[in-house]
């Protein structure tokens, strides 16, 4: 039996699903501790994935990122066709991602929390001007060692950020609440590509009763 079958046999009216890891990797995404196979030595891939590590060297993060494949096209998987239908049907409340990879952008922003942000956006650290994700993708033809995308909204040119949140940065409270409110109203959980171990995410587990 399909889990879709399933699920309209309980008949529900709020479904949350919360996707992680597992969801991107099955479309081919890297996930974070694969990106660790593509390390140099001595190399810390929480440090080079925190705040303070893009900060200080943004170029091997987009470096990474690119090795990582995290800025190519990839096909929604037989997961994000499944929201799609949920949503058709009118029965999809929210759904919380951890991913950052932008597979779900087809459902309706109102659906959609991240918790950790995406690469679908992206801004200026320094003026906040707002850029689309295609901003981070190098150029065609691009033949000049690492791309990092500036702004120039002053010289010297900034790198610009992408929008998710690094690695010993705390979710955006907004994303959080608003995760906790739907864990609160679904009458349906779908957990799907996720252990819900890794914190802060694991957290939201208290909010279901």
């Amino acid at each position: 039996m399909s889990l879709l079958r399933k699920i309209t046999e309980i008949r529900p009216k709020r479904v949350v699903v919360v996707l992680g890891a597992g969801v991107s990797t099955a479309a081919g995404r890297s996930d974070f501790y694969g990106m660790a196979k593509l390390l140099r030595p001595g190399e810390d891939l929480e440090y080079i994935w925190s705040a303070s590590g893009f900060s200080a060297d943004p170029s091997r993060w987009y470096e990474l990122a690119g090795q990582a494949g995290l800025f190519d096209p990839v096909m929604p998987t037989q997961v994000h066709r499944l929201l799609g239908v949920l949503d058709d049907l009118t029965i999809l409340h929210k759904v919380i991602t951890q991913n950052i990879d932008g597979l779900e952008q087809g459902l309706p922003v109102k659906r959609l929390i991240r918790f950790h942000g995406g690469l679908t956006t992206a801004h200026c650290p320094r003026c906040d001007r707002k850029y689309d994700g295609a901003v981070m993708r190098p150029p065609s033809g691009w033949k000049h060692g690492v791309y990092v995308p500036r702004c120039e909204c002053k010289l010297p040119a900034v790198p610009i950020r992408p929008d998710v949140v690094l690695y010993g940065e705390d979710p955006n409270w907004a994303n959080r609440e608003s995760a906790e409110k739907a864990l609160e109203e679904c009458d349906l959980l779908l957990i799907l590509g996720a252990s819900m171990r890794t914190k802060p995410a694991g957290d939201l587990w208290r909010s279901v009763g």
